[in-house]
């Protein structure tokens, strides 16, 4: 995990998909 100082290069749809993996997860 290499956080470079930069909040623009994070994508919505990555932070969807760890969300939706983390629901998933606690859904189960």
């Amino acid at each position: 995990m290499k956080r470079k100082s930069g909040k623009r290069s994070f994508k919505p749809l990555e932070i969807s998909f760890s969300w939706f993996k983390v629901v998933f997860l606690m859904k189960r």
